[in-house]
C-alpha cells in the first residue's frame, strides 16, 4: 500500500485502480522471497498509481481504518482477483508451479493451528500496513524506507506461518492459486479454503481495531492549576495529552478555552459545541473554585475528544498543539467562504447525503425552538430551587454532624454526667467506645459530610447552560436564513435597477452616472449573477444545517438530557436510600441501649 498525498489521491482514477492493481497482484503469486521482492517493486512502480494494495485484506484494512471510501473497496477487489488468477494461470499452466496453500490433515487441531496462523500473520503484516501509510504515523518518512521496512515484515509474517500451511496472507492469491490445483487434482482442498479467505478477512477487523486504538484514540487531561501574579491575576491549565498526531503539552488560561469556543462556533455554524463552565468575578482565586473549574474543563475536553471532526480541525489542533499567543495564531486561520462552509460539511457529514428535507422536519426545528425558549426560563427557575435546597440540606447536615460530633456528647459530659453520676449512663459515649456501634456511626457521618443535592444543583446549573447553548446552535441557522432573505430582497432590486435601464427610465441610482447603458447593463448583470450564486450558497447552507438539526443534533441533545437526568435520579435516589438505612440502622442501635429501654 503507496503512501499518497491528498492531490495523489484525487489523480487515482477507477481505470488505474484496475489496471495497475489487476498487474501488481499478477506479479505477487510467488515464493515467499519472491513475492516480498515483488511486493517493493510492485508498490514502487504501481502504488502511486492506484494505491498499491493488491490484496483485498489490506483494502478492507484501508477502508475500515479510514484510508480510503467504503464505496471505493469494489473497484480494488475486482482487480485484484483478477489479476490473482492471472498468476496463478501463469504459475500452473506455463511454470508448473505448485503453491496453493494446503494442509495435510484434516482433525480440528490442524485446522484451528492453520486459521491461527494465517490471522497472527495477516494481523501484523496488516497492523505495520497501517502505520506505514494511515494518517502520517509512518515508521519512515523515507518512501523508499518504507517500502523495504513493510516487504520485510511481509516476508517475516508469511516465513512465520509458511510452515504450517503454504500461508499467502492474501485472500485472493489463496483462491486462484487452490482453484487451478483443484482444476489439477481433485476439489478435496476447496473444503478449507475458508480458512485462507476468512482469516486474512478477520485479521483485517482485529488489525484495524488495534490500529484505532493505537492512533485514533485521544486522551487528554486537563490539571495542573497555578494562579498567576500581576496587576491581574489569572489561573492557568496545562492541557496535555496524544491524538493521531501526536503528543501535546501546553499552558492555557480559561479565556483561551472561551476563544475556542467562539472559533467553533463561527467555524461549525449549526453544530453544538457543549458550554464552559461561568465565569466568576469574585472569588475566582478560591483553590475549591479552581479545582471545580479545572474538572469541568477536563469534562469539556474530553466531550470534544469524542467528535473528531471538532477536534481534528485546523482551529482546535492549534488551541492543543501551538505555543505562545493562542489568540493570535487563531486569527491567521482564514475564513471559511459559503463554498467552503458547503464542502466542508459535505466532507464532514458524508451519511447525511441525501437526506430529505420535509415539512415535518421543519417544523421539527420549529418546534424544538420554541420549547427551548419556553422551557430556558423553567430550568432557571428550577436551578433556583435546587440551590436552595442544597443549601438547606447542607446546613442542615452540617448541624446534624456538629451535634452528633460534639453537641450532644458534650451535653452528656457536662449535663447529663451530673445527673446520672455515672459513665455508664451516658448514651453516644458508649456508643463511641463500642466497636461495632462506632463504626455505624461514623458512616453515618461519612454519608452527612456528603451532598447529593449539591450534585443535583451542580448538574441543573450545566442544564442551563447547555439549553442556552443550544438555541445558540439554533439562531446560527437562523442567521443564514436571515441572510438569504436579505439576498433574495437586494437580487430584486437589481432586476428592478435592470428594467429600468433596458426600458431607458432613469432613476435616483443611475440619473448622474455618466457610463454607457451597455456598460450599466453588464455591470448589473454581474451583481445579479453574484447575488443569485449567494443566494443558492445560503440556501444549500441552510439546507445542511436543516439536516444537521433535524437528524442528528436535536436527537443527540434530547437523548443526552434524558440519560443525564436518570443517571442524576439514580444517583439521588441510592443516595437518600443509603442514608435513609444508614440512619435508621445507627438509630436503632442508639434505641438498644439499656438505658433508653
Amino acid at each position: 500500500m503507496e503512501q499518497i498525498t491528498e492531490e495523489q489521491k484525487q489523480a487515482i482514477s477507477k481505470k488505474n485502480i484496475f489496471i495497475f492493481e489487476l498487474l501488481g497482484t499478477f506479479f505477487l503469486v510467488n515464493e515467499a522471497y519472491q513475492v516480498a521482492l515483488g511486493l517493493f517493486g510492485c508498490m514502487l512502480v504501481f502504488g502511486r498509481l492506484s494505491g498499491g494494495h493488491f490484496n483485498p485484506a489490506i483494502t478492507l484494512a484501508m477502508a475500515l481504518g479510514g484510508g480510503i471510501p467504503y464505496g471505493t473497496m469494489f473497484f480494488y477487489f475486482l482487480p485484484q482477483f483478477l489479476g490473482a488468477f492471472g498468476g496463478a494461470a501463469l504459475s500452473f499452466l506455463l511454470l508448473n508451479m505448485d503453491k496453493a496453500p494446503y494442509i495435510e490433515d484434516e482433525p480440528i487441531k490442524e485446522l484451528a493451528a492453520s486459521l491461527f496462523g494465517e490471522m497472527i500473520g495477516s494481523t501484523i503484516f496488516l497492523i505495520f500496513t497501517l502505520i506505514c501509510f494511515v494518517k502520517e504515523t509512518s515508521l519512515s518518512q523515507n518512501r523508499i524506507a518504507t517500502l523495504v521496512i513493510l516487504s520485510c515484515i511481509y516476508y517475516a509474517c508469511r516465513e512465520y506461518t509458511i510452515t504450517s500451511s503454504n500461508s499467502l496472507l492474501n485472500p485472493a492469491a489463496a483462491l486462484s492459486l487452490t482453484v487451478f490445483d483443484c482444476l489439477a487434482k481433485n476439489w478435496d482442498q476447496m473444503i478449507n479454503m475458508w480458512i485462507y479467505v476468512g482469516g486474512p478477512i478477520g485479521a483485517a477487523i482485529l488489525a484495524t481495531m488495534f490500529y484505532s486504538q493505537l492512533y485514533h484514540s485521544i486522551s487528554v487531561e486537563v490539571s495542573d492549576p497555578k494562579v498567576q501574579s500581576g496587576l491581574n491575576k489569572y489561573t492557568t491549565y496545562s492541557v496535555r495529552g496524544m491524538d493521531k498526531n501526536g503528543q501535546f503539552d501546553v499552558i492555557r488560561r480559561f479565556s483561551d478555552f472561551r476563544l475556542i469556543r467562539q472559533f467553533l462556533i463561527t467555524k461549525w455554524p449549526g453544530c453544538y459545541i457543549p458550554p464552559l463552565p461561568p465565569r466568576k468575578a469574585i472569588g475566582n482565586m478560591d483553590q475549591k473554585f479552581i479545582d471545580d473549574r479545572m474538572h469541568s474543563l477536563q469534562e469539556w475536553m474530553r466531550i470534544m475528544s469524542q467528535s473528531k471532526y471538532f477536534w481534528y480541525s485546523e482551529e482546535f489542533q492549534l488551541f492543543i498543539k501551538a505555543n505562545g499567543d493562542i489568540e493570535k495564531a487563531l486569527t491567521q486561520v482564514p475564513k471559511l467562504t459559503y463554498d467552503e462552509i458547503i464542502n466542508k460539511y459535505q466532507d464532514t457529514f458524508t451519511d447525511l447525503s441525501g437526506r430529505e428535507i420535509n415539512r415535518e422536519l421543519i417544523q421539527k426545528i420549529t418546534d424544538f425552538h420554541q420549547f427551548l425558549k419556553r422551557v430556558n426560563p423553567m430550568v432557571e427557575n428550577f436551578k433556583q430551587i435546587a440551590k436552595n435546597i442544597a443549601e438547606a440540606r447542607q446546613n442542615f447536615q452540617e448541624s446534624m454532624v456538629n451535634f452528633l460530633q460534639n453537641q450532644l456528647p458534650s451535653y452528656e459530659q457536662q449535663v447529663l454526667l451530673e445527673f446520672s453520676e455515672s459513665q455508664d449512663k451516658l448514651v453516644i459515649q458508649n456508643i463511641k467506645n463500642d466497636e461495632y456501634p462506632s463504626q455505624l456511626l461514623n458512616n453515618y457521618l461519612n454519608l452527612l459530610q456528603q451532598n447529593e443535592f449539591q450534585s443535583l444543583y451542580q448538574e441543573i446549573k450545566k442544564e442551563s447552560k447547555q439549553v442556552k447553548a443550544f438555541l445558540e446552535t439554533m439562531i446560527q441557522r437562523e442567521k443564514y436564513e436571515q441572510q438569504k432573505v436579505v439576498y433574495e430582497q437586494k437580487q430584486k432590486e437589481l432586476q428592478i435597477q435592470l428594467q429600468e435601464v433596458l426600458a431607458g427610465k432613469s432613476s435616483i441610482k443611475n440619473i448622474f452616472s455618466t457610463s454607457k447603458k451597455e456598460d450599466q447593463i453588464a455591470k448589473l448583470q454581474v451583481q445579479i449573477d453574484q447575488v443569485c450564486k449567494d443566494i443558492e450558497n445560503m440556501q444549500f447552507i441552510c439546507d445542511i444545517l436543516t439536516v444537521l438539526l433535524g437528524y442528528i443534533e436535536i436527537d443527540k441533545f434530547k437523548l443526552e438530557k434524558q440519560q443525564n437526568y436518570y443517571r442524576m435520579a439514580k444517583s439521588l435516589i441510592q443516595y437518600e436510600i443509603q442514608l435513609s438505612q444508614v440512619s435508621e440502622e445507627f438509630w436503632e442501635r442508639v434505641q438498644q441501649n439499656y438505658n433508653l429501654l
